[in-house]
C-alpha cells in the first residue's frame, strides 16, 4: 500500500527542516486518506523538534511562518508562503501524555522529546498512527495500522480500556469513522467502547456537540467518494452499539421498541436522518422528529410534535447547540404533524405556507420527504409552494400592498387593534386571491369587508 507523493509545497517545507537538522513527517487522518485513495484534508505535521527551537529557527525564515497554537502541547501552526499560495498546517512534537481520571478529553500532563513508537501510543486508532516522511515517502507503521487499513478495521493503538479512559471522546469518533470510511470494529475495542460508555459523561458539552455534528454530516467528508451505502446510519448505528446514544440522546434511545413507520421507532429515526439533505438541523430534525411519542397516549398521538418539540429544545440546549439550531430545529419537530394524511384544503395549507414563510416550508418539505418517503404529501406541498412563489402569494403581511397606515385611513382611524385585525384578514384573501394584491385589489377588498366585520377573524385566523 503506496500513498500518492507529498504536494510540492510539503516537500520545499520538510526540505527546510532537514537544511536545520529537523525531520518532518505527515501524520494521522492525512496519510490514512491518502492510502485509502480519499480526498485529503487539513494535514497535521509532526517532529522531534520542540516548538521553541522551531520558532527560533525558522524567525526570520522569507517564507515560513511558526507561532504557538497550544504551547503546553507543543503545537504550533506554521504557515507556508510560496510564490504567492498562502497554505497552513498543525506541527505538533512528538510527546507522550497522561491523563486524569475520567476521560476528560485534554491530558493533564504532556512529556516531548519521546520517540516516534511514544508518539504514536498516544494516538487513538491505528489507522491514525501512520508517518510519512515527506522527502523520502516512506511510511512508518509502528503499530500495524496498514494492515487494519486493508482490513478495513478499527482498533486502538493500546488497550482500548486505557484509550477510552483517557479520553471518553474517543467513542463519539470510533462511530464517526466507522461511518466515514465504512470501518468495521475490531471485537476487543467494541467491547471495551461498550464498557465505556460512562465516560462520554465527563466530557464537555460542547465537544459532544461537535462529534454529534460531525456523525450527523458523516457523508460529506468525502462527498466525491464512495465510502459506504449510508455513512449517517452507520455512525448513528455504531454509536448506539457501544451504548454511546443513550448517553448523548437519551430521548431518541426512548423510542426503541415503538412500532413507527412499521419498523422500530430507533432504526426509523436513524433511517429518517440519514434520507435528510446534509444540512445539520434538518438532520437533527429528522433524528429528533419523534421524540415527543414515547409515554404519548395513542389517542393523542397526532400532539406529539408539540411535546417533541419541548423535549428537542431541552436536549439541544444541554448538549450547548447554538440558539439558531434550537429554535429551528424544535420549529420543524413542532409542525412537521401539520397535514398528516396529505389531504388538507389547499387554502388551509397555503395560509400555513404564508404563515410559517416560505424559507421554513422548504425545511419542512425536505424534512417531510425524509420521515415519509413513501407518501407522496411532500410532492403536494411542493406543487402548492411553486404555485404561491410563481403567483407571488405573500408569506408576511409587510409584502402587502396596502400598509397599515392605508388601512386605518380606508378605516377613518389611527392605528390600532381593529387596523392590525383587517390588515391581517387582507393579508389571507391575498395569499389566495395574490392577482388581487395591488393598491386596487386591496382597497377593493378592503371596502368590502368593511360589511363585513364578522369575516376579518375568519380570513385572519390563526390555525397552528
Amino acid at each position: 500500500m503506496k500513498a500518492d507523493a507529498p504536494p510540492d509545497w510539503l516537500r520545499a517545507l520538510a526540505q527546510e527542516f532537514r537544511a536545520r537538522g529537523w525531520a518532518l513527517y505527515a501524520v494521522g487522518g492525512w496519510v490514512r486518506d491518502r492510502l485509502l485513495g480519499l480526498p485529503s484534508h487539513d494535514v497535521d505535521l509532526c517532529g522531534p523538534a520542540p516548538p521553541g527551537l522551531l520558532i527560533e529557527g525558522l524567525r526570520d525564515h522569507p517564507w515560513i511562518r511558526a507561532t504557538p497554537a497550544a504551547p503546553t502541547l507543543g503545537t504550533l501552526i506554521l504557515r507556508v508562503d510560496i510564490d504567492g499560495v498562502r497554505r497552513q498546517a498543525e506541527y505538533t512534537a512528538f510527546r507522550s501524555e497522561s491523563y486524569r481520571a475520567g476521560g476528560r478529553h485534554r491530558p493533564e500532563t504532556v512529556t516531548l522529546g519521546v520517540p516516534l513508537e511514544g508518539d504514536a501510543l498516544r494516538r487513538d486508532f491505528t489507522v491514525n498512527a501512520l508517518y510519512l516522511d515527506i522527502l523520502s515517502g516512506a511510511i512508518i507503521d509502528p503499530l500495524s495500522g496498514i494492515p487494519d487499513i486493508s482490513g478495513r478495521t478499527l482498533r486502538t493503538t493500546r488497550e482500548p480500556e486505557a484509550v477510552f479512559d483517557d479520553d471518553g471522546l474517543r467513542l463519539m469518533r470510533l462511530a464517526r469513522l466507522a461511518g466515514e470510511l465504512h470501518f468495521g470494529v475490531d471485537p476487543g475495542t467494541m467491547r471495551a467502547a461498550r464498557d465505556r460508555a460512562g465516560r462520554l459523561d465527563d466530557i464537555a458539552p460542547e465537544r459532544i456537540a461537535d462529534e454529534l455534528t460531525r456523525i450527523l454530516l458523516a457523508d460529506t467528508r468525502y462527498p466525491s467518494s464512495s465510502t459506504g451505502d449510508d455513512p449517517v446510519g452507520r455512525a448513528l448505528l455504531t454509536l448506539d452499539a457501544i451504548g454511546a446514544l443513550g448517553r448523548v440522546l437519551p430521548e431518541v434511545a426512548a423510542c426503541r421498541g415503538l412500532l413507527i413507520g412499521g419498523m422500530d421507532g430507533l432504526s426509523y429515526s436513524v433511517g429518517c436522518a440519514s434520507r435528510a439533505p446534509a444540512v445539520l438541523h434538518l438532520r437533527l430534525a429528522a433524528l429528533l422528529h419523534d421524540i415527543g411519542r414515547p409515554g404519548m397516549p395513542e389517542a393523542a398521538i397526532l400532539e406529539h410534535g408539540a411535546i417533541g418539540a419541548q423535549r428537542v429544545s431541552a436536549a439541544l440546549r444541554r448538549l450547548r447547540f447554538s440558539r439558531e439550531i434550537v429554535e429551528r430545529t424544535a420549529l420543524l419537530v413542532r409542525h412537521h404533524t401539520f397535514d398528516p394524511n396529505g389531504r388538507a384544503r389547499p387554502d388551509a395549507v397555503r395560509w400555513f405556507f404564508a404563515r410559517m414563510g416560505y424559507p421554513f416550508v422548504r425545511d419542512l418539505i425536505a424534512l417531510r420527504r425524509a420521515i415519509e418517503p413513501e407518501l407522496r404529501a411532500a410532492d403536494r406541498w411542493d406543487a402548492i409552494l411553486a404555485a404561491m412563489i410563481r403567483d407571488g402569494a405573500p408569506d408576511t403581511p409587510d409584502a402587502l400592498a396596502l400598509t397599515g397606515r392605508d388601512i386605518a385611513g380606508l378605516l377613518g382611524e389611527p392605528p390600532s387593534a381593529r387596523v392590525g385585525r383587517l390588515k391581517r384578514a387582507l393579508w389571507r384573501y391575498a395569499v389566495e386571491h395574490p392577482r388581487d394584491n395591488t393598491m386596487e385589489g386591496l382597497t377593493r377588498a378592503a371596502r368590502q369587508l368593511l360589511d363585513y366585520p364578522a369575516r376579518w377573524d375568519y380570513l385572519g385566523r390563526r390555525e397552528d
